[in-house]
């Protein structure tokens, strides 16, 4: 009876297995818009029509990747398995392949050193002892390459009895963003105008939920997107500006093609696999070397060759090469943006949402363009209703961000402007020793005058809690 039911269960998974890989001739027409998405476009399991990579913390692989192919900086971490026809049907979580700083918050799967060499298991003594265990460091997971004790680098103790351990090649995670930069994993920390940010695990000065409990990616008081804005952004330590857009520019190191010009710092494949230098023969031999192509720099990813798109050798010893998932081009720019190889270089801004283009300015300009309704803040397209404001209005009289005066029609009113061109008022309660002047100021006066006075009207002001204007919220 078992094993009727384990032959009819493997026949289920072959039938589902065969329809899942049977992917039928590419018609481009018949393909779907290219959708609009927060990271990277790739190609749909059969390699046909347009869709959108997958972020961090969402499913992927599955046979034949099925369940989607995760977005560069990210790989798709599959729970281990010993049965191997298994592990052909698995699907996994998309997760950052990338380190920040000396990686000590690294959580990857690389497991073998610069060198080639198969890691060791944190769990076991053989062939090393050692006392750098995952009952003192929660972290230290199978056998994958992590800095738990502030080296300058992720490491791990090797399979080699004659090698104790080993450096890790995982790469640096990208200074720049691709899309909105929801993949992105650098340490920019300060907004467009030179606002510190503020700590993620913080609720000082402005209380939020946007955690890192909630959001893994939130680290210390780099700039991230977790929530789908137009750019990377963080709220910030001045008590009056809640949160603001970050500059973080879009990777130039996109590929046109099949990547035979690319000369971006990429150097991990699709698989999340690192890169083999291209000086080194470890631990695969090879005829690509710096000195018959030029532009095979460090690990990076190229395409030197004519192959269909960027690859390298691996450090893998059991895999040679790989592809590697760079972007091309017109899939680089932030969203709400498109890229156009006639643009002009007269770009509508926040600062100037109608430009007016002079005599000689450049048409036919390669580049991202903001679609309809939306301009250019920093290095992203946000609508123009969206714009920080540069001053308040109120009374009919303009005010410059940061501004503070006294409304004439509210004695013991004052107002300043503040982010996004709101007006934030706030009026006084009548202390004893002040009066209010004839602009609606507030004055001294002698010691033992009894409550404040309208200078002009010679009586009291009522007492009054403060109002405060709306303010925006994140």
């Amino acid at each position: 009876m078992k094993r009727a039911a384990v032959f009819a269960a493997v026949v289920l998974v072959s039938a589902l297995s065969a329809a899942a890989v049977r992917c039928p001739v590419c018609v481009k027409k018949a393909c779907p818009p290219t959708p609009t998405c927060r990271g990277e476009v790739v190609k749909d399991a059969c390699g046909c029509c347009d869709t959108c990579a997958k972020m961090e913390g969402e499913r992927c692989g599955g046979l034949g990747d099925t369940a989607g192919t995760c977005s560069s900086g990210l790989t798709c971490v599959k729970k281990r398995s010993t049965n191997s026809w298994l592990r052909t049907f698995a699907m996994g979580t998309c997760e950052a392949s990338c380190r920040v700083g000396d990686g000590a918050s690294y959580r990857g799967t690389v497991s073998v050193t610069a060198t080639g060499m198969t890691c060791q298991r944190w769990d076991s003594q053989t062939p090393h002892r050692h006392t750098m265990t995952p009952a003192k460091y929660p972290s230290l997971e199978q056998n994958y390459c992590r800095n738990p004790d502030g080296e300058s680098g992720v490491w791990c103790y090797t399979t080699d009895p004659s090698v104790r351990w080993g450096y890790c090649n995982v790469p640096p995670c990208a200074s720049c963003r691709v899309g909105d930069g929801a993949s992105y994993r650098g340490t920019v920390s300060v907004t467009a105008t030179g606002k510190t940010c503020q700590r993620w695990d913080s609720q000082t000065p402005h209380r939020h939920t946007i955690t890192p409990a909630k959001y893994p990616s939130l680290e210390q008081n780099y700039c991230r997107n977790p929530d789908g804005e137009s750019g990377v952004w963080c709220y910030t330590t001045d008590p009056s500006v809640r949160w603001g857009y970050c500059n973080v520019p879009p990777c130039a190191s996109c590929r046109v093609g099949d990547g035979a010009s690319y000369r971006g710092t990429v150097s991990v494949t699709a698989t999340g696999a690192a890169c083999q230098r291209w000086d080194s023969q470890t631990p695969h031999r090879h005829t690509m070397t710096p000195a018959k192509y030029p532009s095979l720099e460090q690990n990076y990813c190229r395409n030197p060759d004519g192959e269909s798109g960027v690859w390298c050798y691996t450090t893998d010893p059991s895999v040679r090469w790989g592809y590697c998932n760079v972007p091309p081009c017109e899939a680089n720019c932030p969203a709400h943006s498109h890229w156009s190889q006639h643009g002009s270089a007269c770009r509508p801004s926040c600062d100037d949402p109608s430009p007016r283009c002079t005599k000689g300015t450049r048409t036919n300009v390669p580049g991202c363009h903001c679609e309809t309704g939306h301009v250019w803040e920093g290095d992203v397209c946000v609508p123009l209703t969206d714009c920080p404001a540069r001053s308040c209005q109120q009374g009919g009289k303009t005010y410059q961000l940061g501004e503070t005066w006294a409304r004439q029609d509210a004695p013991g009113t004052t107002c300043s402007c503040s982010q996004n061109g709101t007006v934030h008022c706030e009026q006084k309660k009548c202390p004893h020793g002040e009066l209010i002047g004839e602009d609606g100021s507030w004055e001294s006066v002698a010691p033992g005058v009894p409550s404040c006075v309208n200078t002009t009207r010679s009586k009291p002001v009522a007492r009054t809690d403060s109002n405060l204007y709306n303010v925006n919220e994140k």
